[in-house]
Protein backbone atom coordinates (compact mmCIF):
# COMPACT_ATOMS: atom_id res chain seq x y z
CA UNK A 1 0.00 0.00 0.00
CA UNK A 2 2.97 2.62 0.65
CA UNK A 3 3.94 2.21 -3.25
CA UNK A 4 0.30 3.87 -3.74
CA UNK A 5 0.12 6.34 -0.88
CA UNK A 6 1.28 9.01 -3.21
CA UNK A 7 -1.83 8.71 -5.37
CA UNK A 8 -4.14 9.55 -2.22
CA UNK A 9 -3.44 13.22 -2.13
CA UNK A 10 -4.54 13.36 -5.43
CA UNK A 11 -8.08 11.67 -4.82
CA UNK A 12 -8.65 13.62 -1.71
CA UNK A 13 -7.76 16.75 -3.61
CA UNK A 14 -10.59 16.02 -5.88
CA UNK A 15 -13.28 16.52 -3.34
CA UNK A 16 -12.40 18.81 -0.58
CA UNK A 17 -12.26 22.62 -0.07
CA UNK A 18 -8.90 24.62 -0.45
CA UNK A 19 -9.05 25.00 3.36
CA UNK A 20 -9.54 20.69 3.87
CA UNK A 21 -6.79 20.17 0.40
CA UNK A 22 -4.47 22.13 2.86
CA UNK A 23 -5.07 20.49 5.95
CA UNK A 24 -4.64 17.08 3.89
CA UNK A 25 -1.55 18.38 2.16
CA UNK A 26 -0.09 19.58 5.75
CA UNK A 27 -1.06 15.76 7.45
CA UNK A 28 0.90 14.21 4.11
CA UNK A 29 3.94 16.44 4.50
CA UNK A 30 2.96 17.86 1.20
CA UNK A 31 3.63 21.76 0.02
CA UNK A 32 0.74 23.83 -1.20
CA UNK A 33 -0.97 23.38 -4.29
CA UNK A 34 1.25 26.20 -5.89
CA UNK A 35 4.07 24.81 -4.34
CA UNK A 36 3.23 21.55 -6.50
CA UNK A 37 2.21 23.07 -9.75
CA UNK A 38 5.86 24.70 -9.46
CA UNK A 39 7.98 21.13 -9.03
CA UNK A 40 5.99 19.71 -11.81
CA UNK A 41 6.77 22.01 -14.25
CA UNK A 42 9.56 22.48 -13.22
CA UNK A 43 12.11 21.29 -17.04
CA UNK A 44 13.05 18.34 -15.11
CA UNK A 45 9.32 17.34 -13.84
CA UNK A 46 7.90 18.47 -17.03
CA UNK A 47 10.35 16.03 -19.26
CA UNK A 48 8.79 13.14 -16.88
CA UNK A 49 5.32 14.04 -17.33
CA UNK A 50 5.36 15.22 -20.98
CA UNK A 51 7.94 12.42 -22.11
CA UNK A 52 5.88 9.57 -21.43
CA UNK A 53 8.36 7.13 -23.86
CA UNK A 54 11.61 6.40 -22.70
CA UNK A 55 14.41 4.23 -23.04
CA UNK A 56 15.04 1.93 -19.47
CA UNK A 57 18.68 0.17 -20.01
CA UNK A 58 18.82 -2.45 -16.84
CA UNK A 59 22.36 -3.45 -17.25
CA UNK A 60 25.26 -4.17 -15.03
CA UNK A 61 27.71 -7.07 -13.93
CA UNK A 62 24.81 -9.37 -13.35
CA UNK A 63 23.73 -8.87 -17.01
CA UNK A 64 26.47 -11.14 -17.84
CA UNK A 65 25.71 -13.86 -15.62
CA UNK A 66 22.42 -14.60 -17.43
CA UNK A 67 21.11 -16.24 -14.43
CA UNK A 68 24.09 -18.36 -14.13
CA UNK A 69 26.60 -19.05 -11.60
CA UNK A 70 29.50 -21.90 -11.36
CA UNK A 71 27.41 -23.98 -14.41
CA UNK A 72 23.81 -24.01 -12.14
CA UNK A 73 21.21 -21.68 -13.66
CA UNK A 74 18.60 -19.99 -11.10
CA UNK A 75 15.58 -18.75 -12.33
CA UNK A 76 14.21 -15.02 -11.28
CA UNK A 77 15.13 -11.98 -11.39
CA UNK A 78 19.49 -11.76 -12.40
CA UNK A 79 20.28 -8.96 -10.62
CA UNK A 80 19.45 -10.23 -7.51
CA UNK A 81 21.59 -13.35 -8.56
CA UNK A 82 24.34 -12.18 -5.74
CA UNK A 83 21.98 -11.51 -2.99
CA UNK A 84 19.92 -14.93 -3.59
CA UNK A 85 22.53 -17.28 -3.42
CA UNK A 86 24.55 -15.98 -1.23
CA UNK A 87 27.45 -15.50 -3.81
CA UNK A 88 30.44 -14.18 -2.04
CA UNK A 89 31.36 -10.86 -2.81
CA UNK A 90 34.82 -11.59 -3.14
CA UNK A 91 33.79 -14.07 -5.82
CA UNK A 92 31.90 -11.01 -7.66
CA UNK A 93 34.89 -8.45 -7.71
CA UNK A 94 36.80 -12.07 -9.82
CA UNK A 95 34.39 -11.89 -11.99
CA UNK A 96 33.87 -8.25 -12.54
CA UNK A 97 37.36 -9.19 -14.63
CA UNK A 98 35.33 -10.29 -17.50
CA UNK A 99 32.64 -8.28 -17.60
CA UNK A 100 34.03 -6.54 -20.93
CA UNK A 101 31.34 -4.62 -23.01
CA UNK A 102 33.43 -4.64 -26.13
CA UNK A 103 29.98 -3.66 -28.09
CA UNK A 104 28.68 -0.98 -26.23
CA UNK A 105 28.16 1.92 -28.22
CA UNK A 106 26.66 5.05 -26.81
CA UNK A 107 26.06 6.57 -30.74
CA UNK A 108 23.95 3.20 -31.48
CA UNK A 109 21.95 3.32 -28.32
CA UNK A 110 21.56 7.19 -28.50
CA UNK A 111 20.32 6.50 -31.90
CA UNK A 112 18.03 3.68 -31.16
CA UNK A 113 15.89 5.55 -28.99
CA UNK A 114 15.83 9.28 -30.02
CA UNK A 115 15.08 7.08 -33.90
CA UNK A 116 11.77 5.41 -31.33
CA UNK A 117 10.79 8.70 -30.66
CA UNK A 118 12.08 7.84 -27.07
CA UNK A 119 12.60 11.66 -24.93
CA UNK A 120 14.89 10.19 -22.48
CA UNK A 121 17.19 7.12 -21.41
CA UNK A 122 17.21 6.15 -17.79
CA UNK A 123 19.99 3.29 -16.90
CA UNK A 124 20.59 1.69 -13.51
CA UNK A 125 24.54 2.89 -13.32
CA UNK A 126 24.82 0.82 -9.89
CA UNK A 127 22.31 -2.06 -8.68
CA UNK A 128 22.32 -4.56 -5.49
CA UNK A 129 25.89 -6.08 -6.20
CA UNK A 130 27.66 -2.58 -5.73
CA UNK A 131 28.86 -2.79 -9.27
CA UNK A 132 29.57 0.69 -10.86
CA UNK A 133 28.96 1.43 -14.48
CA UNK A 134 30.90 4.50 -14.10
CA UNK A 135 34.11 5.30 -13.01
CA UNK A 136 33.57 5.69 -9.30
CA UNK A 137 35.53 7.93 -7.07
CA UNK A 138 33.99 6.26 -3.63
CA UNK A 139 35.28 2.06 -4.94
CA UNK A 140 37.05 0.42 -7.18
CA UNK A 141 34.72 -1.92 -7.95
CA UNK A 142 33.50 -0.17 -11.15
CA UNK A 143 33.58 -0.45 -14.78
CA UNK A 144 36.38 1.61 -15.22
CA UNK A 145 38.79 0.32 -12.81
CA UNK A 146 37.52 -3.37 -12.16
CA UNK A 147 36.92 -4.57 -15.76
CA UNK A 148 38.73 -4.92 -18.89
CA UNK A 149 36.69 -2.44 -20.53
CA UNK A 150 38.27 0.23 -18.86
CA UNK A 151 35.64 2.95 -20.25
CA UNK A 152 32.99 5.04 -18.65
CA UNK A 153 29.49 3.77 -20.29
CA UNK A 154 28.01 6.74 -18.72
CA UNK A 155 29.88 9.38 -19.47
CA UNK A 156 30.26 8.29 -22.93
CA UNK A 157 25.90 8.28 -22.85
CA UNK A 158 25.66 11.28 -21.47
CA UNK A 159 27.76 12.79 -24.04
CA UNK A 160 25.60 11.78 -27.14
CA UNK A 161 22.82 12.70 -25.49
CA UNK A 162 24.05 15.56 -25.16
CA UNK A 163 25.70 15.75 -28.44
CA UNK A 164 22.08 15.17 -30.17
CA UNK A 165 19.39 17.66 -28.23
Amino acid sequence: MKSLSFLLPFFFSLSFSNAQQKEMNDQWGLQDKTSIAKEANSDRGKLFIDGNYAMFVHWGLYSQLGCVWEGKSYYGISEWIMFKHKINPQDMIDFATQFNSVNFSAAKLVSLAKNAGMKYIVVTAKHHDGFAMYHSKVSDFNIVEASPFKRDPMKELAAECANRV
